[in-house]
């Protein structure tokens, strides 16, 4: 009796050696999928590919790009429209520190000055 219960408690202890084993080999199997998903994500190019998704998908840089291209675009044609073909270096500062004032302006204010531009519009063609 004393030697059954021996092999029986032997027999069950090999089980769950066995179903360990089992275990510990998907675990690690898991662990290593888990660590190649990570060093895949973890490369330089990939961190780069999603910084530059994010950003380009990103509603608020498209928008701020809009406006500061507006506003720079506007700089310069009101600094072309003040300096034309002027030599004096004070008209030409002059027409430096007016683009770089009205760019200023546009961009941060392109909301606003676009809503106007729009009803400006509305009413021509309402006329």
């Amino acid at each position: 009796m004393m030697k059954t219960k021996k092999k029986m408690a032997s027999e069950e202890l090999k089980i769950a050696i066995v179903l360990l084993e089992q275990k510990r080999s998907e675990e690690k199997a898991v662990l290593k999928e888990q660590f190649s998903v990570v060093a895949e994500n973890l490369r330089p190019v990939n961190i780069l590919k999603r910084t530059i998704h994010e950003i380009a998908g990103s509603f608020d840089f498209k928008n701020q790009l809009v406006h500061t291209g507006a506003g720079l675009l506007a700089g310069y044609f009101t600094r072309k429209a003040m300096v034309r073909s002027s030599s004096n270096p004070f008209i030409r500062l002059a027409g430096v520190a007016l683009q770089y004032g009205v760019t200023n302006y546009i961009s941060q204010n392109s909301d606003v000055l676009g809503n106007k531009v729009v009803s400006f519009f509305k009413k021509l063609t309402n006329s």
